[in-house]
């Protein structure tokens, strides 16, 4: 008995958590009751023989719950569930009978309970339109009554009864007020199978406060559930948290006879912990899509046990697939997530929509309990209603769906337009950054080109001067050289006369020498005077060569021909005033020779050097002609490009 009540407990305890207490006034037969926020069952009140009491006037009272009592007033009698019989004190014979219920299964019923505030004393049950009430009424002689019974059960715990006095139903009472037969009495079956907190308490009394919030919401996430996809994820996560937390805490931690202040405090704790598991969902976004499958699947398990499922009688059967259907989309969430929201978010949009309106008008069975309403006769069927309902919510989730995949393809290819124009921006930033860098370079090469032309032609400029100073410090420094050598070559040709005459006054002397012997010897001589010349001569050419190809190397090489240039020229020209003084004290007549063919060596080594100045400026002409054309062709080439955007 008592997994039974633990298993109804979490059955109720879902119920609420999803559709915050699902209020029905007194539906059903005999057997089992919904109340406010308490579940009752009778069914095993039933007994195979009749509960009966004996009045002080001698009548009997027989009765029965959840079926026609046995007994009857004659065999072709209807039948009632509760009848009184007089019995005649002599012969024993049933004087009189009257029925005091109908023969009607499903009308003429109803209960409440013995305390509104507390669903713990007990429930009263009534059932009217027995036989004919024949005494007049004192308010209107003219109304015509029936004769009525009341059940009062008292609700008396297994453990607190006597075992001596055991039974199923205790009667400790029984009184006629007017029309109307109460009889009281004791059972455990008195209690509430299921009952709720004082949370799902407040939740009930405040039921058109949520019917507006889910209503809101449903409507949002309907329509607007994709594009609004982070507070969609927020909403799963906080509703899974909010519930989950007040089932166990509403169950298992706050009981009927809670403090409202403790109810309080739990209320703030829920709402912070679904608030944390809305965050977290919203930020993990794979979470919050797999709750969103799952929900999906919660609520067409929910439809799919309404409309046909409850025929499995069986309790297990709306759990068993809630938790197939809900592993099933949970996981095609994470592959299909862009659908898998949309079709979420309008399906569960629709049935909040919907759903509030059956707390309402009736006639939207409770999910979890509809197979027990119906085993116990709560219910005999799925109301008619329930298929319109079903019908709606299918019609306006297909609604949303359109819609939301309309407002999807039209964001998507927004964002694509969007990418293009940004690709083709950056395409086009690019080659303006290209074609700009590339001027940008262009124009500093020219000014470097021009910056190092520049350069050279001051670096030209200075050796042009220093050459033409060297030269005229050279020319003076030669003239100075000649004027010595013309004093040597007197000096020299006064020996050398000196020398002659003493060689013919030897010749005179000797006047017995031959003739022949001394042209020889002349001869002799003057050939290698010529012999010393021109080797004179071919030292001076090729002396004269290694310059100019030392000239040549560092004019080639810039910056050497800056450091050494004007050293090379000084010690050059030193060293060939140097040979040439040499010379001339050895051989007067080469010397100047010589010095002609320096001076004109050197006027050589100069147009060399502007021969290649002039040819460099043509080079860095050529250059900057290029540069141009390459300006010339890159703007061309942008204004393609501009033509062909218009």
């Amino acid at each position: 008995m008592s997994s039974q009540k633990y298993k109804k407990r979490i059955i109720l305890a879902f119920t609420v958590l999803f559709f915050f207490a699902n209020q029905v006034q007194s539906l059903g037969t005999k057997c089992n009751q919904y109340i406010g926020d308490s579940y009752f069952t009778l069914d095993t009140l039933k007994s195979a023989t009749d509960y009966n009491y004996t009045m002080d006037d001698g009548s009997i009272i027989y009765w029965n719950f959840c079926q026609f009592a046995h007994h009857k007033c004659s065999e072709n009698a209807r039948d009632s569930y509760a009848l009184v019989q007089v019995i005649d004190g002599e012969s024993g014979e049933i004087d009189e009978c009257t029925r005091l219920t109908s023969d009607q299964q499903n009308s003429d019923y109803s209960a409440e309970l013995i305390d509104k505030e507390n669903a713990q004393k007990g429930i009263k049950i009534n059932i009217k339109h027995g036989d004919t009430y024949e005494e007049e009424s004192s308010d209107n002689q003219d109304e015509e009554k029936n004769w009525q019974v009341r059940f009062i059960i008292n609700c008396k715990k297994e453990s607190d009864q006597d075992n001596s006095v055991y039974s199923s139903f205790n009667t400790t009472n029984v009184t006629i007020k007017e029309n109307t037969y109460i009889i009281e009495g004791e059972s455990e079956y008195g209690c509430p199978v299921l009952q709720l907190s004082k949370i799902w308490e407040y939740l009930g009394e405040h039921k058109a406060l949520f019917a507006v919030i889910l209503v809101s919401v449903g409507i949002l996430e309907c329509f607007f559930g994709y594009k609004l996809l982070k507070p969609t994820l927020f909403i799963i996560g906080y509703a899974t948290g909010f519930g989950i937390l007040v089932a166990v805490l509403g169950e298992f931690i706050i009981g009927p006879d809670s403090n409202s202040v403790v109810v309080w405090v739990i209320l703030i704790i829920t709402i912070v912990f679904g608030a944390l598991l809305g965050y977290l969902t919203m930020a993990a976004k794979r979470f919050g899509f797999m709750a969103l499958g799952f929900w999906l699947g919660v609520v067409i398990a929910f439809l799919l046990n309404n409309a046909f499922l409850y025929k499995i009688d069986h309790d297990s059967v709306v759990w068993i697939t809630i938790i197939v259907l809900g592993c099933i989309f949970a996981f095609a969430s994470c592959i299909l997530h862009q659908h898998i929201v949309i079709i979420s978010t309008s399906l569960v949009g629709a049935y909040a929509i919907i759903r509030p309106v059956g707390w309402v008008a009736d006639g939207f069975p409770n999910e979890f309990t509809v197979v027990d309403q119906i085993r116990h006769g709560v219910l005999t069927e799925i109301p008619t209603e329930f298929y319109l309902f079903l019908a709606l919510i299918i019609l306006l989730a297909g609604i949303g769906m359109k819609y939301q995949y309309y407002t999807y393809y039209q964001d998507l290819a927004r964002e694509q337009d969007l990418e293009a124009q940004k690709v083709s921006k950056a395409e086009d930033d690019f080659s303006k950054s290209q074609s700009d860098e590339s001027e940008d370079d262009i124009e500093k090469q020219k000014e470097e080109k021009n910056g190092i032309l520049a350069g050279i032609k001051n670096f030209g400029s200075s050796i042009k001067d220093k050459l033409k100073g060297k030269k005229h410090s050279q020319n003076s420094d030669l003239d100075e050289s000649l004027l010595n050598k013309d004093e040597k070559k007197e000096k020299i040709n006064k020996k050398q006369k000196k020398i002659k005459k003493q060689k013919i006054q030897q010749q005179i002397s000797d006047e017995d020498d031959d003739d022949e012997s001394q042209g020889i010897k002349v001869q002799e001589s003057q050939e290698y005077e010529e012999i010393q010349k021109n080797k004179k001569s071919n030292k001076s050419k090729q002396s004269a060569n290694l310059e100019m190809t030392k000239v040549g190397k560092q004019f080639s090489n810039k910056n050497q021909f800056k450091r050494d240039s004007t050293q090379q020229i000084e010690d050059s020209s030193d060293d060939n005033i140097e040979n040439d003084n040499n010379q001339n004290l050895n051989f007067g007549n080469f010397n100047n020779n010589n010095l002609k063919n320096k001076n004109q060596k050197t006027s050589w080594s100069e147009e060399d050097e502007f021969d290649k100045l002039n040819l460099g400026q043509q080079q860095q002409q050529q250059q900057e002609n290029q540069d141009q054309q390459e300006i010339e062709e890159v703007q061309d080439k942008k204004k393609k490009k501009k033509k062909n955007k218009k």
